[in-house]
């Protein structure tokens, strides 16, 4: 059984969830011609609100019936679910906004030793950082 409450991040790097939009903006060469402040590279992990959506299902792992077995803590663990699947649908709403604005979304991971880049793709007209996971 597995149990995951909320989004676990990787200790060597900040993921975002950015929007733009596409005829203005290339985000993966745009990311690449960035890699110049780092020697390592942010990744766009994921584009589109069905590719960013179907990976915030895999930071949650809503697993109703395990609160049978957990018996006397059952009212424990839904309410641990609750909060998540409040946090998830909030992340699935900020994206749904971008969308219905005409803009692309994008998840994004930027090593934290790349501050310059991080600073050059927050100034740059055209993309939002919409969420920001540390």
């Amino acid at each position: 059984m597995k149990i995951r409450c909320g989004f676990v991040s990787n200790s060597s790097s900040s993921s975002y969830i950015i929007s733009y939009y596409p005829d203005e903006i290339n985000i993966t060469g745009l990311l690449e011609y960035n890699r110049k402040y780092s020697e390592s590279v942010a990744r766009v992990n994921y584009i589109g609100i069905k590719d960013i959506v179907e990976n915030f299902k895999t930071w949650y792992d809503f697993d109703f019936s395990i609160s049978k077995e957990l018996g006397y803590r059952a009212e424990e663990t839904m309410d641990s679910y609750k909060a998540d699947f409040i946090q998830f649908a909030s992340y699935v709403s900020i994206v749904a906004d971008e969308v219905n604005a005409g803009r692309e979304v994008a998840y994004i991971t930027i090593p934290y030793n790349s501050d310059k880049m991080l600073e050059e793709l927050r100034s740059i007209d055209g993309i939002k950082f919409v969420k920001d996971f540390h």
